[in-house]
């Protein structure tokens, strides 16, 4: 089983593959965004959250490759964090799941996509340093695209876009040598 930190080091790290897995995302005919679900399997499509986005970039699985790991007797159906940490060979531990590395980065992924850094700079550790707040206030202020209800391969590209040219080199800035 891998780690997410072993796949994604550092914050660059997952803000790329949350860039890169909204562009690869594009021509996937077995994926649809869904900002409401973590993760569900109905017939041959996969729909699912930017968290998710960002896992198969990690893991560089596809739709199909997904909607494989299960058994087609089990769709339509919501995927819970074992089923999910199992589709990416990513470890959940029985206990304490809902704090798990998963639990977490799919939660700070989710509150990324909602315009708030706060949890992804506690993932990686960088919440306690001199520039977070200013980090956080300024994704609270800048009028970033945010994905909800509704979300479009179309509107991932756009996010794709921010993330690359707004964010990234923002947070290169900010942390320098630490994200």
């Amino acid at each position: 089983m891998m780690h997410i930190k072993t796949l994604a080091p550092t914050l660059k790290d997952a803000l790329k593959a949350i860039e890169v897995g909204c562009r690869k995302i594009q021509n996937d005919p077995h994926f649809i965004p869904d900002m409401q679900e973590w993760m569900t399997i109905n017939e041959e499509i996969c729909l699912g959250c930017l968290a998710t986005i960002t896992l198969m970039q990690l893991t560089n699985k596809s739709g199909a490759d997904i909607v494989n790991c299960f058994d087609p007797e089990s769709f339509p159906a919501d995927k819970t964090i074992f089923e999910r940490g199992f589709v990416f060979n990513l470890h959940v531990p029985i206990y304490n799941f809902s704090e798990s590395e998963v639990a977490l980065f799919e939660k700070a992924i989710n509150c990324l996509r909602q315009g708030d850094l706060s949890q992804l700079l506690r993932f990686y550790g960088l919440d306690t340093h001199t520039n977070a707040n200013l980090s956080i206030e300024w994704l609270n202020e800048y009028d970033n695209p945010s994905l909800g209800f509704g979300t479009t391969k179309e509107d991932l590209l756009i996010y794709a876009d921010f993330i690359n040219v707004e964010l990234i080199p923002k947070i290169t800035t900010w942390f320098s040598g630490q994200a």
